[in-house]
């Protein structure tokens, strides 16, 4: 009986920049951070007690995101 052979390696993943140059590391890296803070302090917003249940944060949290990338790409701050 033979060993067994070690597994070929994965192929490789592409990359978000491998879709699209402008898909910067840097750049989603931003996007992340914003949405994750829009996610934070829709969380931080919620009043369980007054009605807000996952789908009212969830959408509270989307829309945060949104007006906060939004409000990026038009403020010149960001290439």
């Amino acid at each position: 009986m033979q060993p067994a052979e070690p597994p070929s390696p994965p192929c490789p993943t592409r990359l978000p920049w491998d879709f699209h140059p402008a898909l910067t590391e840097e750049r989603l890296r931003i996007c992340a951070r914003m949405l994750a803070n829009a996610r934070r302090d829709a969380l931080a917003m919620a009043s369980y007690e007054l009605g807000d249940d996952p789908w009212s944060v969830g959408c509270r949290a989307f829309a945060f995101g949104r007006h906060r990338l939004e409000r990026a790409a038009s403020s010149g701050d960001y290439p």
